[in-house]
């Protein structure tokens, strides 16, 4: 008798030690959110080293960390069907593209991260605990690298390592996980998130970033508008959706810059203290001009070289336009392949019929379309500054976003 229950005891206690295991999503979530804190401090304080070992050793640790999440999509069987197809098309013009450049290999890397990086989270999601262990992690993170700014720095608000945009976008994706923490789930305290959401609200008129202020009014209108927490999608909807607003930010580029401009930019039109015509419109025409010229395969990292060897400012060889930066950096067969494959990874989160699966609302959609629309407006799938925070954000949406099978909030 005695050994029997010795028995059961073992047993219940081998089931609750499988209970409070993580899953390899959170493993990966808690590695970029290291990562991110890492590189940011890295950057600051090698701000006036020779960036050739700097930029080895980021090249490195990204190289490292794609590798390790195409393993953990291998070592699961992920990648079958259609999605082998699509990453073996993307990685085979990557390398086509590396070798007609001969340069861009840390812009590949970071496309190659956030498309392995979104799969794994869709296909292996966090789960509601481990979604708020993350959004915790990430709030203390945030406040570490927002802590530069009253370091004695006087000009870090001014640089391109941290600038008033980055704070305001950091905070933007902690706003969107700490509405719907607030707003969604009734089993947990709600204050410390309803506080958390109002403070990052008010903290964007201090940094006084428009895309930042922007992108969090978008994904209030359309949690409300497509009634995101109570609400499923379909995977042709996620799919059309996503991929034609990826498609739609080259055409805002060249309305902004080759048409508005020309016909009203002579004069001021003020919104938010400043000029909406404030340099994008010359950034985004001189990289038109390179798109025609380099069609195919882009110019990996000269973008605007030309210019900026004329004395043009730095910031001239950033497209500021995700889409753009992507067609003019790779070329017009990667610009295709990576969004078709984006969208396709993304949607893949709504791909299952079954009555009986657990369904996922419509925020992660929400919170990846809003990320394109602000993506017009600045390099978030280029950067680590900006890629990072997204991969982490969007794994931490995906947790909070699963149904029950009637629809309800599933918060266990």
């Amino acid at each position: 008798m005695e050994s029997s229950v010795n028995r059961k005891n073992n047993q219940s206690l081998f089931v609750k030690r499988v209970r409070v295991k993580h899953s390899e999503s959170f493993f990966v979530a808690v590695v970029l959110a290291l990562f991110m804190l890492f590189y940011y401090y890295f950057t600051l304080f090698t701000e006036n080293v020779d960036g050739a070992w700097t930029g080895v050793i980021v090249i490195f640790i990204t190289f490292a960390i794609d590798f390790f999440i195409f393993y953990l999509l291998l070592k699961n069987k992920l990648l079958v069907g259609k999605s082998v197809k699509i990453t073996l098309i993307f990685l085979s013009l990557s390398v086509i593209s590396y070798f007609v450049t001969f340069s861009g290999v840390h812009r590949l890397l970071l496309l190659i991260m956030i498309l392995f990086g979104a799969y794994l989270f869709v296909k292996i999601p966090v789960g509601f605990q481990e979604a708020k262990q993350l959004f915790w992690l990430y709030s203390v993170i945030i406040i570490l690298i927002l802590v530069n700014t009253a370091t004695g720095k006087e000009n870090a608000l001014e640089t391109n390592k941290f600038n008033p945009n980055s704070g305001g976008f950091l905070l933007t994706l902690l706003f969107c996980a700490s509405v719907i923490l607030a707003y969604k789930h009734k089993d947990i305290n709600k204050l410390p998130y309803c506080l958390i959401s109002i403070i990052t609200f008010g903290l964007q008129f201090v940094f006084l970033s428009r895309t930042a202020l922007f992108g969090i009014i978008l994904f209030l209108v359309l949690l409300v508008l497509f009634r995101a927490t109570k609400k499923t999608a379909s995977f042709r909807f996620a799919f059309l959706s996503l991929f034609i607003l990826s498609l739609a930010g080259v055409l805002v580029a060249y309305v902004y810059s080759e048409i508005m401009y020309p016909a009203i930019g002579h004069g001021k039109i003020i919104i938010f203290g400043k000029d909406i015509f404030s340099g994008r419109q010359t950034i985004w025409h001189f990289a038109f001009n390179s798109i025609k010229n380099n069609f195919w395969f882009g110019v990996g990292s000269h973008l605007n070289e030309t210019q900026f060897n004329e004395g043009y400012y730095e910031l001239i060889m950033n497209a500021h336009n995700q889409p753009i930066g992507i067609l003019a950096a790779c070329g017009i067969f990667i610009f295709i392949i990576f969004y078709y494959a984006l969208s396709y990874f993304v949607a893949s989160l709504y791909k299952s019929k079954k009555a009986n699966e657990v369904k996922y609302n419509k925020i992660p959609l929400i919170f990846m379309l809003v990320i394109t629309v602000m993506s017009f407006f600045d390099i978030y799938f280029m950067s680590l500054y900006n890629i990072l925070p997204i991969l982490l954000m969007f794994c931490i949406l995906t947790g909070l976003g699963r149904l029950n099978y009637n629809g309800a909030s599933k918060c266990k």
